[in-house]
């Protein structure tokens, strides 16, 4: 949600000062989560898109691991994300917004 927040301003702000810089929405499609605004692949959104993908696969997979070892008898809480998993999806989301920011969209 930050990274989504943090996208929108830097993209209002290019465009509070280039008016023409970006072009009326057309229909979202699925690509457009890895490509650019002239529809060519872009690296730092393909990236953010792969990390995020990877570090719910792997959350996943672990809850599930500690689902199957836990009783039933006493009260449980969710497992822990990892700190090295919680530091690459940080360092994802920096990336994208950094690239964001550098850009001229």
């Amino acid at each position: 949600m930050l990274t989504f927040a943090g996208a929108k301003a830097i993209t209002t702000g290019k465009v509070d000062e280039k008016p023409d810089l970006k072009q009326p929405a057309r229909e979202p499609k699925a690509t457009d989560l890895i490509c650019d605004d002239n529809n060519r692949p872009d690296l730092g959104d393909f990236q953010m898109v792969a990390i995020t993908i990877l570090t719910v696969i792997i959350y996943a997979i672990s809850a599930i691991e500690f689902m199957e070892n836990i009783e039933f008898r006493r009260v449980v809480t969710m497992p822990d994300v990892d700190a090295t998993l919680l530091s690459i999806f940080g360092l994802g989301q920096a990336a994208y917004l950094g690239k964001k920011a550098a850009g001229e969209q």
